[in-house]
């Protein structure tokens, strides 16, 4: 199995951002042992910056992102 998630957001006054993060689960056949390869920040990002703009009032919120970080589990089943 695998399977993906990323988070975009552009505004006008900063490039667009792209977060993506990866994670791949393996079934050892005939085991009860799975694998799994978790990557989080693939593509290295410093910053997450949202910035929300309406009537009466202007948000703008800036996240510190950890740096890209690759995580191998086993998990054993009894």
């Amino acid at each position: 199995m695998v399977s993906s998630n990323y988070y975009t957001n552009s505004f006008h006054s900063r490039n667009k951002q792209l977060l993506l993060n990866l994670l791949y689960r393996y079934s050892v056949p005939k085991t009860k042992i799975d694998i799994e390869l978790a990557c989080n920040n693939l593509l290295n990002e410093k910053y997450y910056s949202i910035f929300n703009n309406e009537a009466f009032y202007n948000i703008f919120s800036a996240f510190s992102l950890r740096p890209r970080q690759a995580v191998i589990i086993v998990k054993f089943s009894f």
